[in-house]
């Protein structure tokens, strides 16, 4: 017998890879299994979204306001789980940094930032200011980014992302099960939420 699963959904996505920004849109779909009895959908209470990005994609920025939307409209309905993937040596770094803000619970102001004031714009003299702005204490943060305090963490998103098949950012997985590669409209995005909590999508 075969599983039910999701219903179709077919988006226009865009994504930066590692071998080079691709600007092209392609259209991709997720594909469905018919079950061969009746499926009673059964709603959930929470969507988990894993979200893997790189600090210097234009489709990962896109995304990020995107998140912040729907964060904003489904509340506690829906939580995003921010994971690296760096396409290059010198968003590691800057992932790094962000890991050492995480350690003063400061990662989701600092992130915030870099998107939406610095971005691209990550010389070290930057990412201080960043970082005094957002409030970390400047002595640790500073420890920690010169001890490699945030490499464990960014590297075990990248094995993550590998053992996935993840090519390029932004990544979204929803429920640990449902993957969407690619830049995902909000409109298109938000539907799709609404199935997920509809038990409809698992």
């Amino acid at each position: 017998m075969k599983i039910f699963l999701i219903a179709l959904l077919t988006f226009a996505l865009v994504a930066c890879e590692k071998s080079a920004f691709n600007e092209t849109p392609v259209v991709q779909a997720i594909e469905v299994e018919e079950s061969e009895t009746e499926y009673v959908p059964t709603p959930v209470a929470k969507a988990s979204i894993v979200k893997f990005f790189d600090y210097a994609c234009g489709h990962c920025r896109n995304a990020h306001f995107t998140v912040k939307n729907l964060k904003t409209k489904f509340g506690d309905k829906v939580e995003f789980i921010y994971k690296h993937y760096p396409l290059s040596a010198e968003t590691y770094l800057v992932a790094e940094t962000a890991e050492c803000a995480r350690r003063q619970d400061k990662f989701e102001a600092y992130h915030d930032k870099l998107f939406e004031e610095n971005f691209q714009n990550y010389a070290p003299e930057n990412l201080q200011i960043v970082a005094e702005s957002v409030g970390v204490d400047m002595e640790q943060f500073n420890t920690c980014v010169a001890n490699g305090g945030g490499r464990s963490k960014v590297q075990a998103d990248v094995d993550e992302a590998t053992s996935l098949g993840v090519s390029g950012t932004p990544y979204f997985l929803i429920n640990n099960s449902v993957p969407l590669p690619g830049a995902i409209p909000e409109q298109s995005f938000s539907r799709l939420i609404d199935q997920v909590l509809a038990g409809e999508v698992r």
